[in-house]
């Protein structure tokens, strides 16, 4: 099995059981019926599972060498076959947007530049604050109507 699979399969199994051991305990301890606990029980760890199984892969593939594709097991480092930084991964554009691993000139010609990648947290937040006026405007509306 690859590593990706493995990593992604081990974190949804952890994410389910503590879940489980979570939602079954607090119910016990509330004395909810074995109905509505397992229900909540797939949902939330349908949920939970499904997300950790997402990121353990997307940190399985931030792992990989993107110059030669070689996967790392550990924390990101210079890869063992290329040498290649895969913490640092620097990268490099020229000024049609050609995107290369290595300095030096662009296929078509132009000299490549160390790439800054753009800065999302200003939409990044002005989509949260959109969502917030979003919330409080359904709720107004909900009160208001009901």
């Amino acid at each position: 099995m690859d590593y990706p699979r493995a990593l992604a399969r081990r974190w949804a199994t952890v994410a389910v059981v503590g879940t489980g051991i979570v939602v079954y305990g607090g119910c016990a301890l509330l004395h909810y019926d074995l109905g509505s606990t397992t229900v909540s029980f797939v949902m939330f760890a349908g949920l939970f599972g499904g997300t950790a199984w997402f990121l353990g892969h997307e940190v399985a593939a931030y792992r990989r060498c993107p110059r030669c594709g070689t996967q790392q097991t550990g924390r990101p480092g210079a890869c063992p076959d290329c040498g290649y930084d895969v913490a640092a991964r620097p990268r490099y554009a020229c000024s049609e947007g050609h995107g290369s691993f290595e300095p030096g000139l662009c296929d078509c010609g132009r000299r490549l530049a160390a790439y800054d990648p753009p800065d999302v947290a200003g939409r990044v937040m002005r989509m949260v604050w959109f969502g917030v006026a979003l919330l409080v405007v359904l709720v107004a509306v909900g009160l208001l109507l009901g």
